[in-house]
């Protein structure tokens, strides 16, 4: 899974401003997992998105880069 930095996340475990997102495609779903390069601390998957939800892959990664940021930042 490729994972992305986001720029304007801080990581509530450290403090860093090196949170990354990543998501992994299922059939109906995206699954989002979240990770700081700067602690190591990997919060894991924080969520899902249905993808009948969504109008393509540019929606999909802004509403994880969201999600991330609410449930692994700081």
């Amino acid at each position: 899974m490729r994972m992305i930095m986001l720029t304007d996340a801080t990581c509530k475990k450290c403090g860093a401003d090196a949170l990354c997102k990543g998501t992994k495609d299922e059939p109906t779903i995206a699954k989002v997992f979240v990770r700081c390069d700067e602690c190591g601390h990997d919060f894991g998957m924080v969520g899902t998105i249905k993808k009948d939800n969504v109008d393509g892959p540019d929606e999909i990664s802004d509403r994880s880069a969201e999600m991330a940021r609410k449930r692994a930042g700081a």
